[in-house]
């Protein structure tokens, strides 16, 4: 028997037409969008899926997810109320809704078919004294995933997609010898790997307290030992970018960082001892 995740209540779809139901001609099915494709190992895609019926929707109770053991796939997050499109098959006027996406992302080259996407549903018919319950089964995707090239540069562990670098500093203004964070994050489409593929470039005569590191963020704690005024960019990234077909670096924004020399403590002199 097919397990289905917990029940989807968020998904509401909007009614047409008379109150009363119609199961008509065209019973209700789900497509999948795209059916094929190809792509290098560790791209993201997205793959939709559309229910579509005749006048009124079927209630959709529960749903079983898309799966694949050498595939990351996540959910998008859903509307809570989905609004159907009319569209025209032949004769026949449909509607259609588009229920749910996911990223897809094949973490191994080779062919790799996406399939187990079905919604549970219930749906009035005419003359029935109760709505029938339907199980409604999306038809699978096929990714061919090629290898990436050959050629890797040796700064390269594992980053695949299109990325922007961007950087700052928890203090533009400090003293030589005073600690100061700066903190890297990654924003665009892909699989980022910052443990690896981030290099850090610190001001001349700095030396690095803590790093730590997550998918999208890298921060690192630095103490500058000589003054100055330093302009510097401070991370570049080396990933593999699809759309150009081509090992990249993508580099952060330059800072800027002003090192003042470190004056020592006043001494205070001590109170003469009374007599």
């Amino acid at each position: 028997m097919r397990r289905f995740q917990v029940v989807i209540t968020a998904l509401a779809l909007l009614s047409f037409g008379a109150p009363g139901g119609l199961y008509g001609a065209m019973p209700p099915y789900l497509e999948t969008s795209p059916r094929h494709a190809e792509v290098y190992e560790g791209e993201e895609l997205s793959v939709v899926y559309t229910l579509h019926f005749a006048q009124r929707a079927p209630a959709i109770i529960d749903i079983a997810p898309p799966s694949h053991s050498r595939v990351l796939i996540t959910e998008n997050p859903p509307e809570r109320l989905i609004r159907g499109e009319a569209k025209q098959v032949g004769e026949k006027s449909l509607y259609r809704a588009r229920i749910a996406s996911y990223v897809v992302i094949p973490l191994e080259p080779g062919t790799h078919e996406i399939a187990g996407y079905s919604i549970l549903a219930i749906q009035d018919r005419d003359g029935a004294a109760s709505p029938d319950s339907i199980l409604l089964e999306a038809p699978s995707m096929i990714i061919d995933a090629r290898p990436l090239p050959s050629g890797a540069p040796d700064t390269y562990s594992g980053s695949v997609g299109q990325f922007t670098l961007e950087a700052s500093l928890d203090s533009d203004t400090i003293s030589a010898g005073e600690p100061v964070t700066i903190t890297i994050t990654v924003t665009g489409k892909g699989i980022s790997v910052l443990d690896g593929d981030l290099a850090v470039h610190l001001p001349k005569g700095g030396t690095t307290i803590t790093s730590s590191y997550s998918s999208r963020e890298a921060i690192h704690t630095f103490r500058p030992t000589e003054p100055g005024i330093f302009e510097f960019i401070p991370a570049t990234l080396t990933c593999f970018d699809p759309s150009l077909h081509r090992y990249t670096s993508i580099a952060a924004p330059p800072l800027r960082l002003t090192v003042q020399e470190r004056h020592p403590a006043a001494s205070h002199p001590s109170k003469k001892k009374d007599r």
